[in-house]
Order: structure tokens, then sequence, then C-alpha cells
């Protein structure tokens, strides 16, 4: 079965988290046995921000015209993952040609502590700061984090 998000409530009942969650519960049939793994995830409003960050930064970034004769395309999943190997996130594999290449590691709320993550976000900003932000006239860093701070409390 799927993933449940539950929020826990006086008197230690847990609750679904979302419609989603509901309705995936429902779905397990009154009097039936689940094991459930219970983890408690990392603060979702900062979640939010390192998107929010990921986001603002990746408004600013422009890829290259063309690299040979292929038109490059603008793609967000690939820049957060390269976000994340260029600041250190990563892990080194070998594809069957024998050639190395870095993977980003999981962000996923069961993957990574708050504390490290806090780290993977600093980390993250100062690689968008150097190879984007810093390029845009009249920027400053407290400018930028003022954005994404504004634009995460927005979100929720």
């Amino acid at each position: 079965m799927a993933e449940l998000y539950f929020r826990k409530m006086a008197g230690g009942t847990l609750i679904p988290d979302t419609e989603q969650d509901a309705e995936k519960m429902a779905a397990v049939k009154n009097g039936s046995l689940v094991i459930a793994k219970i983890k408690q995830p990392r603060n979702a409003r900062f979640h939010r921000l390192f998107f929010a960050m990921l986001n603002f930064i990746y408004g600013y970034w422009e890829p290259p015209d063309k690299i040979g004769e292929v038109a490059a395309e603008k793609n967000f999943d690939r820049f957060r993952k390269d976000m994340l190997i260029l600041a250190g996130y990563r892990t080194t594999v070998v594809n069957i040609k024998g050639e190395v290449r870095y993977e980003a590691k999981s962000i996923a709320f069961g993957s990574l502590y708050e504390i490290r993550f806090h780290e993977v976000y600093k980390a993250v900003f100062a690689v968008g700061w150097r190879l984007v932000l810093s390029q845009v006239q009249g920027m400053t860093e407290a400018e930028a984090e003022n954005a994404i701070q504004a634009m995460a409390s927005f979100g929720g």
C-alpha cells in the first residue's frame, strides 16, 4: 500500500493528514491489521522555503540557447538535481560504459533530518548565489533571502 501521512491529535488519535490520505485509508477494511513505520518529518514550512529558494533561483537562470545542434530547454527537475549535486549533496555512480557521474541525493521528508536539511539549504543557496543570483544587476544576498522568505510565506 502507499505511504500515508497522519496528524496526531489529543488522546493519541491519528487522523489522515490530507483528503488523499483519508481516501487511501478508507480502502483498508475495518478490523484489518496494518503495519506502520512512524517517522516525524521535518518542518513542512522549511521544506516550502527550500522549494521557494529553488524556484526563485530558477526564475533568474537561463540555459544556453543551444548546445551543439540541440536547443536547450529549461527543466526544473534537472535544475533541482544539478543544484543539489553542485552543493555536494550527491552520490557518485558509474554507468555501464565506465563513466563516472553524480546523482543528487533525495531530499524527501523521510530521507533527510531537519539539521542536515538546513545544511543542504545553505549549500544550495550558496551555489545559487554564486552561479545565478550574483549576476543579477543590483541584487544583494539579503534581498534574495527576503524575496525567498516572502515567496515561502505566500505559499502557505
